[in-house]
């Protein structure tokens, strides 16, 4: 698979066997494309997670299980599945939406509220008395990983993270890059967060801080 932003077909022989070229391909139950583009990975975990959540829903109508016993069991069985892989995912503010749209999905269907009962969101919240928390723990994964590789000596990862690509950069707007959500979420600069990260207790107390609601737990 050769990642660029025109098409580029790629002459790979190994023993004599010229290596298939494909624009898409599955490692570890992630999808990874070749524009690097991480919406259809977060449908297809969103979609794995509305599965979940309909397999459970003897749970759900059961009036033997406490609402707080649901929401824990939410949040072990259904946020996994979304979850993983996501320290790998560059998020939009459109794929940031449809984690938020989940996530209330998912309390509706804890509380059995159907779509023409006109209940808002924050309706729906303080009756489970939770908070919105889906989003912040991937912005608590992903930059705990960030964190995790900044600390290894000598790693591909690392030199990937840090690295530059040769060449200029082409015309139009510039993709969004996957260092750019930590970049965001901390609210430092690269450079600062790749120095804080180093020194684990520094980096814990920055996550700390830009997940207040969540105190930086995963």
């Amino acid at each position: 698979m050769v990642s660029a932003r025109a098409t580029v077909v790629a002459s790979i022989i190994v023993n004599g066997q010229s290596l298939e070229q494909v624009s898409s391909f599955v490692y570890l139950g992630a999808t990874f494309k070749e524009d690097c583009s991480c919406s259809p990975e977060i449908r297809k975990r969103l979609a794995m997670g509305r599965s979940v959540m309909q397999s459970l829903s003897k749970i759900w109508k059961s009036k033997q299980v406490t609402r707080s016993t649901k929401v824990r069991l939410v949040r072990a069985l259904v946020w996994s599945v979304v979850t993983y892989g996501s320290d790998g995912w560059i998020i939009h503010k459109a794929e940031e939406k449809q984690i938020e749209a989940f996530e209330m999905w998912c309390y509706r269907r804890v509380l059995r509220v159907s779509w023409i009962g006109h209940r808002t969101n924050e309706w729906v919240l303080s009756r489970l008395e939770v908070e919105k928390s889906l989003l912040a723990r991937i912005r608590i994964l992903k930059p705990s990983y960030y964190g995790h590789i900044m600390r290894k000596a000598n790693c591909l990862e690392k030199d990937i993270i840090q690295g530059c690509v040769p060449g200029s950069r082409g015309r139009g707007l510039p993709r969004r890059r996957w260092k750019e959500d930590i970049s965001d979420w901390t609210g430092l600069r690269i450079s600062d967060a790749a120095r804080s990260a180093e020194d684990r207790d520094s980096w814990r107390r920055v996550i700390r801080a830009a997940n207040p609601s969540t105190g930086g737990r995963q």
